[in-house]
C-alpha cells in the first residue's frame, strides 16, 4: 500500500581468521596488514551509510570497535549502535566509551551493581539489562 513503510534489513555478517580483523603490527610505526580488501572495507562503509542501526556482539573488546559511518556522505538521521556484551567485557577506556554517544546502547546479562558499570555509565554508556541464560542474551 502507498504510505505503509516496511523495515528493511541487510545483514554483514563478519567472519575472521584468529579472531582478528587486521593481522598484528609487525614493528613499530608498521601499517597493519588487512584481512578484508579495501573493496571490502569501503562496500561496509556503504551499507553503514544506507543503514539506520548497526548491531554487534562484542565477542572480543581488544576489537575496539567505533561502529561509525565514515563514508563521509550526508546521513538523513544518526546512527544508532547497539552492542550485545553478556558479560560486560566493555572496557571503560575503549573507544566507543570515549566517545558515548544518545545513539550507542550496549545490552548486559551482567549485574548492573558493580564499579565497572558505574565508570561505564559515568561516561555517558547507555546499558540496558537483557535476561541471560549460559552467558547468552535471550
Amino acid at each position: 500500500m502507498v504510505g505503509e513503510s516496511k523495515a528493511i534489513r541487510d545483514v554483514k555478517i563478519g567472519a575472521y581468521a584468529g579472531r582478528q580483523i587486521a593481522l598484528p603490527r609487525q614493528g613499530k610505526g608498521k601499517k597493519r596488514e588487512w584481512i578484508s580488501s579495501e573493496e571490502s572495507r569501503a562496500e561496509v562503509q556503504r551499507m553503514r551509510h544506507a543503514s539506520d542501526a548497526l548491531l554487534t556482539a562484542l565477542a572480543n573488546p581488544r576489537d575496539d570497535p567505533l561502529l561509525t559511518d565514515r563514508s563521509g556522505l550526508p546521513r538523513r538521521r544518526k546512527l544508532l549502535r547497539v552492542i550485545l556484551d553478556s558479560q560486560l567485557k566493555l572496557s571503560p577506556k575503549s573507544r566507543i566509551v570515549k566517545r558515548p554517544t544518545r545513539t550507542c546502547s550496549f545490552f548486559t546479562g551482567a549485574s548492573l551493581k558493580s564499579p565497572k558499570v558505574r565508570k561505564l555509565q559515568e561516561a555517558g554508556v547507555e546499558l540496558i539489562r537483557a535476561t541471560a541464560l549460559a552467558d547468552k542474551l535471550i
